[in-house]
């Protein structure tokens, strides 16, 4: 191990040290199971759902050794069917996110820029905006002119 793993590995050690003390736990008392990330105690039919969980994967190994390769009941290459284990998080969709979409907008701005210049430097001399400069801000705001002005 190099000193800079060392000094890697003793940093996230005494970040964990540093949550467990915040949380006031100590995870060799006996009492309430807490989750680390979120201090919070954890329902005991979670727990025991997570420690009978290698049990749980010990008994669908002997299955699909059984199933599989002594009595042929199904192929080798069927698929296997995933373990419903409950750890108490709540798995979501992820969104897509805007962010996506300015980086889709932004490549293809930078495309079409890059093409109909004649040469690298003169297509990094333009900025590489969505909205045209004379009708934005740098953070992406719309400017607001004359007309809205009017409008109030």
């Amino acid at each position: 191990m190099t000193p800079k793993n060392k000094k890697l590995h003793k940093s996230h050690v005494q970040a964990l040290i540093q949550k467990l003390l915040d949380y006031n736990v100590d995870p060799f008392k006996p009492g309430p199971v807490i989750n680390i990330a979120t201090g919070k105690e954890i329902d005991a039919v979670i727990v025991d759902g997570l420690l009978e969980a290698e049990n749980l994967g010990n008994v669908k190994f002997k299955e699909f050794v059984n199933d599989r390769l002594v009595t042929g009941k199904m192929s080798f290459f069927e698929s296997i069917k995933k373990n419903s284990i409950d750890t108490g998080i709540k798995e979501s969709k992820r969104e897509n996110t805007k962010k996506v979409d300015v980086l889709i907008e932004e490549r293809k701005a930078f495309g079409v820029m890059v093409s109909k210049c004649t040469s690298k430097e003169e297509a990094f001399t333009f900025p590489m905006t969505t909205l045209p400069l004379s009708i934005a801000k740098p953070n992406g705001a719309l400017c607001s002119g004359d007309k809205a002005k009017f409008k109030k």
